[in-house]
Formats: structure tokens, sequence, C-alpha cells
């Protein structure tokens, strides 16, 4: 099984100050939603599952993507 090295991913970029954060289906990674994200206009980042996140709860998953996003 392949695992993700990064948390967060560029998908798509249009600089017009509109952010959207895509979370991975339960795979982990994000190339599924390529198609979506590319029809939007906006700047849109992937959540990816790597090897630091936690998996014992949703709660602590939520938590560290949110920690990712901001640093």
């Amino acid at each position: 099984m392949l695992v993700p090295k990064d948390s967060l991913v560029s998908m798509r970029s249009v600089r017009n100050g509109i952010n959207v954060f895509m979370v991975h289906p339960i795979e982990g990674v994000v190339t599924k939603l390529e198609s979506l994200a590319s029809a939007l206009n906006a700047d849109v980042y992937g959540l990816q599952c790597t090897a630091e996140a936690p998996l014992s709860s949703i709660e602590e998953l939520a938590s560290y993507y949110i920690d990712v996003r901001t640093n």
C-alpha cells in the first residue's frame, strides 16, 4: 500500500482569494478528487492521510488536518 508523503497538496491555483480544502476519500489520497478540483474557480488544497496522521478517532484526525492547514 502506498502512503502519501505530503499531508497538504495544492490541487488547483487560480489566486482569486477563495480557498477550498478537500479531505481524501477512504483510500487516503486526493487523486480521485482531481476532476472536481479542476472544475472549481478557487485555490484548491487536498488533505491526505500520511503515516503521521492519527487514526484513533475522527476528532484527532480532524484536529491534525486543522494544524496542517494552518502551518
